[in-house]
């Protein structure tokens, strides 16, 4: 009841806030005396008989722990009213504690708690967001198909000695100096490819060529050393005997109508051909797509001056280093080694999540029970031979969040890209592609730059 207490809001930083609530002595020394009489009766102190003890020797032992109790009854049962009527909210556990008591005065109890950051005016219009049109050449083309005459082709032993680019099966033992089988150090059989770089003389490449099935080589090679804080360690020849026993070559098949009809249901290359492009465009415009939400995101990320609270960091680090070792079970790292890896990415998605939630709301952006059902409908349409495991994935209340949330994102990244300032550039498709990217943001952790390629062609024909 507003005469039973008062309340006053105080702002701490931009996303810290604390309520102090005062409430007056009739609400709070009646409950204090007759918790530590109660307890005086009960208390078992040392040199004194059960209820003789002293009351100031009680209240020097408990007052503090029972006006803290009381102190939490009391904020709770008001903390939902003052919330409403002040419009807060809080997004971090409140951190209650008794600020002042006065006997006979009053007792103020200190509520503290993290709120969202309030996000001020985001001009879109002053943005200029890159979108990267990638645009599928005739040379595009022949590439996919190089790539698809490779998945095709057959491995061929062969007697007439290696070449770059074959395949040798061989026994390996490291040697010392000498020529004298190191100790302990056994066979191993090991399969590897002779690597196509034949520039410098001594080369593995070079020391394998022309290799034959059954022959044995010495394989040299030196180990360049490293340096540390401890000294540099010399570089060191390293020897390998090397029995072969199989040299195997890649027979590639011609890129001719009989290829077209071995791959797919085409009956000429052309056919093929249109088939392949058809694919890279559909893929072109996907990447294009995702490169250009990704260069919008990062561009708000960067505008917008955002305070991430440090609770949302917290939990949001915890769950992320979680899911890293779930992910890596196999890599034993220390949770400040995992957090310095993943901190400026779970900034960026912070940031990012901020943002949205701002503008969707300042935007009125809804997504409706109708919305999602459509949605659904749209992908059966799309996919009808997997229409009963569509309705399943979408059945439960969280699968249909999940997709109204991206329905609602994809509303609002519509919305913006009709705001911002867009740089229009091209490239082909098999190109690398130099993009900012949340990974790579520079942010108070990370400075680094890095690169977002355009993805290898995955050519698929039935």
């Amino acid at each position: 009841m507003p005469e039973d207490y008062t309340a006053e809001v105080q702002e701490i930083d931009s996303t810290k806030r604390a309520i102090e609530l005062t409430f007056p002595a009739s609400k709070v020394d009646p409950e204090l005396e007759l918790r530590l009489q109660t307890l005086r009766k009960r208390a078992k102190i040392q040199g004194f008989r059960p209820g003789r003890v002293p009351m100031s020797l009680i209240k020097k032992m408990y007052e503090r722990g029972v006006l803290e109790d009381i102190a939490e009854e009391l904020a709770q049962k008001v903390y939902a009213d003052v919330l409403d009527e002040h419009k807060l909210h809080p997004i971090s556990r409140a951190q209650v504690s008794v600020a002042e008591y006065k006997p006979g005065e009053h007792l103020k109890v200190r509520i503290e708690f993290e709120v969202a950051p309030e996000i001020g005016e985001i001009d879109l219009s002053k943005l200029e967001v890159e979108r990267v049109n990638i645009q599928v050449t005739d040379k595009d083309v022949e590439t996919a198909l190089k790539q698809l005459q490779r998945r095709e082709a057959v491995l061929m032993n062969v007697e007439d000695g290696a070449r770059p680019g074959d395949i040798i099966k061989a026994k390996f033992r490291e040697l010392d100096s000498s020529g004298v089988p190191l100790v302990g150090r056994g066979e191993q059989a090991q399969v590897i490819r002779i690597p196509n770089d034949t520039e410098m003389p001594d080369s593995i490449a070079r020391q394998l060529e022309g290799v034959k099935p059954g022959e044995t080589r010495q394989l040299r090679f030196v180990e360049r050393g490293t340096s540390s804080g401890e000294g540099e360690s010399a570089d060191r020849e390293r020897v390998f005997q090397v029995e072969v026993e199989d040299v195997q070559r890649e027979e590639i098949p011609e890129l001719d109508d009989e290829f077209a009809k071995d791959v797919g249901d085409f009956e000429t290359l052309d056919e093929l051909r249109e088939h392949v492009r058809r694919q890279l465009e559909a893929e072109a415009a996907q990447t294009s797509r995702d490169l250009f939400i990704r260069n919008l995101k990062n561009e708000l990320v960067k505008a917008v001056d955002v305070a991430i609270p440090e609770s949302m960091l917290k939990r949001a680090l915890d769950a992320a280093v979680e899911n890293e070792r779930r992910r890596h079970p196999d890599r034993p790292r220390s949770r400040e080694e995992i957090e310095r890896e993943i901190r400026a990415d779970v900034i960026w998605m912070l940031k990012w999540s901020l943002i949205r939630d701002h503008l969707v709301e300042k935007l009125g952006l809804t997504v409706s029970d109708d919305d999602v059902d459509m949605e659904i409908e749209e992908m059966i349409k799309a996919n009808p031979d997997r229409a009963d495991e569509i309705r399943q994935r979408y059945a439960s209340d969280e699968a249909r969040s999940d997709l109204r949330y991206d329905l609602e994102e994809a509303k609002l990244l519509d919305a913006i890209a009709s705001e911002v300032k867009i740089r229009e550039t091209t490239t082909p498709f098999y190109v690398e592609q130099k993009v900012e990217t949340p990974e790579t943001q520079k942010t108070e952790e990370t400075t680094e730059a890095a690169e977002e390629k355009s993805p290898e062609s995955g050519v698929i024909v039935p």
